[in-house]
């Protein structure tokens, strides 16, 4: 399984056990949702869970992980049809989903809009984190949310749910029933856009505002701040007393104590990070927002080990049994040595790619902007 974005609650994107394609790749199926698959795919009991956007409400999927049938779907549409005439915010369901004790967890909802001439005159929000029933998409629960999660992914830990919103609020939210167990406003509401990581009972998350916080997990009182300067888009990943981070305008890649925020190095990466750094051995892999490609670096010391030219990435990379699976926004899918950077395969499948890939049981994965969800296999 890869139950959440990234694998674990760390984000160091890394799956333990399975094993992804390696050699003569293909597609073995692919889901048309109609509309931009720009989540990251969980997968859970032969059931692959994405989350996508059509013009009147974001969709929850279901899709067998074998076949690629859809099993069900859920609808955040607003049930009273408000608005006979709008228009739903395409960023209202870019939270990818997680799962745990077989409840599928999203964050999502509506913006719907109603423009005259060209102006907007009137909206209706609507936002949630959801809980569904894994087997059936059956809504279990809903939190309401102050202002939409954007890209925040919801993080799961035990009956916990972690989750940030454009408000600028942290959430720590029941898994069993929605209830509230706290929110934290940070740095006067600046937005949070960046999946949480959780270790040792603490939260990391970055904030636009330019702030690397950590927070009491069973609280969310503040323990250390790290100011960066700039803009934080970009999910943390944790591993081994390390919180490792990329900066939006082209700032570096960090690497900060968990215990207090100290820096222990910086790397310079050369573009804006929207992805999570994936950990992986004794190497940190990252992708950039400019054209400069694919870097490895060493996770001690922040030296460079190997780069590879795949153009621009937005999602984050996926590595299993030492290879690293990455999509690049030149509509490829890439698979590298994770030792020595050399190219395994490269598939093109289309579209822009931002989705981040899930790899379980030989079979990689991931969304695209071309409105599919594509399994990739060996032939």
């Amino acid at each position: 399984m890869w139950p959440s974005f990234s694998y674990d609650e760390r984000n160091i994107g890394v799956h333990p056990t399975t094993s992804g394609p390696v050699d003569d790749v293909g597609v073995e199926w692919e889901f048309d949702a109609g509309s931009e698959v720009q989540t990251s795919p969980a997968v859970s009991d032969g059931m692959v869970y994405f989350s996508s956007v059509n013009r009147k409400s974001g969709v929850i999927y279901a899709v067998s992980a074998r076949s690629g049938e859809e099993e069900w779907a859920f609808s955040t549409a607003i049930e009273d049809g408000t608005f006979e005439n709008s228009v739903v915010n395409p960023d209202s369901m870019e939270s990818s989903p997680a799962v745990a004790a077989g409840t599928v967890v999203v964050g999502g909802g509506n913006d719907e809009r109603v423009y005259e001439d060209g102006e907007l005159v009137d909206r209706d929000r609507h936002y949630h984190v959801y809980g569904l029933d894994a087997e059936t998409g059956t809504e279990r629960w809903r939190y309401e949310t102050v202002g939409y999660p954007h890209r925040s992914d919801p993080t799961i830990v035990g009956n916990t749910v972690y989750i940030g919103c454009r408000e600028g609020f942290l959430y720590a939210i029941d898994l069993r029933d929605g209830s509230e167990r706290w929110r934290v406003r940070i740095d006067d509401g600046q937005m949070i856009g960046a999946t949480p990581a959780v270790a040792d009972c603490t939260v990391f998350v970055g904030s636009h505002s330019g702030g690397i916080h950590a927070l009491d997990a069973r609280t969310g009182a503040r323990t250390w701040r790290y100011g960066a300067g700039q803009s934080v888009s970009a999910p943390p990943a944790v591993h081994d007393g390390t919180v490792y981070v990329g900066l939006d305008d082209g700032g570096p890649l960090l690497a900060l104590s968990t215990a207090d925020g100290s820096v222990k190095w910086q790397a310079d990466i050369g573009g804006t990070v929207q992805s999570s750094p994936a950990v992986y051995d004794t190497k940190v892999y990252i992708g950039t927002y400019r054209a400069n490609g694919f870097r490895a670096f060493d996770s001690e010391t922040g030296e460079p080990a190997w780069s590879a030219d795949i153009g621009r990435t937005w999602g984050s990379p996926a590595i299993a049994d030492g290879v690293v699976y990455i999509g690049s926004l030149d509509g490829h899918v890439y698979a590298f040595d994770a030792v020595s950077g050399d190219e395994l395969w490269t598939l093109g499948i289309g579209d822009l790619i931002k989705s981040s890939p899930a790899v379980v049981d030989g079979t990689v994965y991931i969304g695209c902007d071309d409105g599919r969800l594509y399994a990739l296999s060996e032939a």
